[in-house]
């Protein structure tokens, strides 16, 4: 009972959410210069069922085409992969929270799909290190999605049966940083600049072996990607 409730209020909250941020996406929509034919098209034609362009987080701009592309077709597992994590555990987003709110979404904006629509703007209106900013205007209102770029950790193993398991875990902060040393190792034949790579020991659990085979290792990755950190629609001032 406890644990019906628990996914109940989280759902709620998970909706409550989503519905708020998908709405100012969708007015977004709705004030764009689309052709009558084209918007009545797209709107009652339902999500996007051509192929899928490459799904990527390389850049900020590939995370944000991944994440219109993951609502043009209706997918809220794809839209969940391109939220940080900090965004995830602040608004309790989840897959099953966010799949059981989905349903609830489209009685609320059953047109929720032509948020995908949206241009994205060529470049950022803020940009950082590890951090960017792009802006919209909505309704006269600057919409600002933040991105940021999310350092994370993959060891892939295999077990017994032959079924991949992923040992690995998100990094924060400096983790990334001094997860490895890079250093400069002068020019190769052709007179191009080397550097090597030399990684610190990397700890992961695995629960199914004692000691793992080192022929059961399947891949290890160290690596980042950009992933949108939060959703702001400002007020202007009079």
């Amino acid at each position: 009972m406890r644990a019906r409730q628990y996914i109940q209020k989280t759902a709620k909250n998970s909706e409550m959410t989503l519905l708020r941020l998908f709405a100012i996406l969708l007015a977004a929509v709705l004030l764009l210069p689309f052709s009558g034919c084209c918007a009545m098209a797209r709107a009652f034609c339902g999500p996007d069922k051509s192929p899928w362009v490459p799904q990527a987080y390389d850049t900020p701009q590939a995370t944000l085409t991944t994440f219109l592309e993951a609502l043009r077709r209706d997918n809220p597992d794809q839209v969940l992969r391109c939220l940080a994590e900090s965004f995830k555990q602040q608004h309790g987003l989840n897959s099953l929270a966010i799949n059981v709110a989905w349903q609830q979404l489209h009685a609320e904006l059953p047109y929720l799909h032509m948020a995908g629509y949206l241009s994205i703007p060529s470049q950022p209106s803020n940009e950082g290190r590890n951090t960017c900013s792009f802006e919209l205007m909505v309704d006269g209102k600057p919409l600002r999605i933040d991105l940021g770029r999310q350092s994370y950790l993959q060891v892939i193993y295999r077990l017994p049966d032959g079924s991949l398991v992923d040992g690995g875990r998100q990094l924060s902060g400096d983790a990334f940083a001094t997860a490895f040393m890079l250093s400069a190792q002068g020019f190769d034949d052709d007179s191009n600049p080397q550097s090597s790579i030399a990684l610190r020991p990397i700890v992961f659990a695995h629960p199914r072996y004692d000691v793992l085979p080192a022929e059961r290792l399947a891949r290890v990755t160290l690596g980042s990607e950009w992933k949108i950190k939060m959703l702001t629609q400002n007020v202007l001032p009079d």
